[in-house]
């Protein structure tokens, strides 16, 4: 499910809805954003009977503070936990396991929100499955895969290369703050104010390092020529200590391996999401890619 026009100052939000269907029998339901911001505001949408139940507010709020170390206002975490009931609502009606959010600049400029917190919280709370940041169509389709594939829930990060790892065969993940509490370490959760560029405080994600294990990053998109592609690493979470902000991991991958994926992200122009999921499953998504569709498989 896309919530949310498309956003196309990101090129990750282009998809073809006809490919994703045919290869991954995969189907994308658009909702606009003016049901989503309506249910914000007003509480329901009769046109659709979509209605916000006005009880969870305080219950979500409570679960959140008996979980995490809270940083921000009660004013922040009602009209968060408000838009995390409007994302609900609309995915309940829909059915959808996985969604795509249109989190900028909107939300920002309207309500002096962000949605990081909020795509966690329906991570955590099993409401999706997987959830794609900045419009970002393909990434949330990996996640899903990876979700059938391995059974977890997964998140969306950037690739960051780490300065100084060279020789340590690692590699640095990073996002603002949208991974389920279940994926980092325990105790180490801090819901906190966006570092935007706006002058206001602007809240709220969910901040902390990715837990240490096994896990796979992948990546699908729709290459030039049309046809469907799949990244995928095997690697293992060694989380080191960094002073930086939002969701963070480091991976040990083995040096050859690193040079051989920075070597095909930068010279054949991957976007800069992945889907990191727990465990090993490459095995199972490149038996998949072979019987979803013609879907070249690249393997690190």
């Amino acid at each position: 499910m896309v919530i949310g026009n498309i956003m196309d100052d990101f090129p990750e939000s282009f998809y073809n809805p006809l490919t994703v269907r045919r290869e991954l029998g995969i189907r994308v339901v658009e909702i606009d954003s003016s049901v989503l911001f309506t249910l914000f505001e007003d509480g329901e949408y009769p046109a659709r009977g979509l209605k916000i139940n006005q009880n969870e507010i305080q219950e979500e709020i409570d679960r959140i503070k008996n979980q995490l170390e809270v940083k921000v206002n009660d004013k922040t975490l009602i009209d968060a936990t408000k838009a995390y009931l409007a994302y609900k609502e609309i995915i309940k009606h829909t059915g959808a396991e996985g969604a795509v959010f249109r989190c900028a600049p909107e939300w920002q400029e309207k309500y002096n929100l962000v949605i990081c917190g909020v795509i966690s919280e329906l991570i955590d709370n099993g409401i999706i499955y997987s959830g794609g940041c900045e419009g970002d169509v393909y990434n949330t389709l990996t996640g899903l895969v990876q979700f059938y594939a391995s059974g977890y829930p997964t998140a969306c990060l950037d690739w960051i290369d780490k300065p100084g790892a060279s020789g340590r065969g690692r590699y640095t993940l990073l996002h603002c703050g949208n991974a389920c509490k279940g994926m980092l370490i325990p105790g180490r959760g801090v819901v906190d104010y966006h570092q935007v560029w706006l002058e206001n405080q602007v809240g709220y994600t969910i901040e902390g390092p990715i837990k240490k294990g096994n896990v796979t990053l992948s990546r699908l998109r729709e290459n030039r020529d049309g046809q469907l592609e799949l990244l995928i690493v095997e690697a293992n979470s060694v989380t080191d200590e960094m002073e930086i902000r939002g969701n963070y991991g480091v991976v040990e991958i083995g040096e050859e391996r690193l040079k051989r994926l920075e070597y095909e992200l930068n010279e054949n122009g991957w976007p800069h999401h992945l889907s990191l999921g727990w465990g090993h499953h490459g095995g199972i998504l490149k038996k998949a890619s072979k019987f979803l569709g013609k879907i070249k498989v690249v393997s690190i």
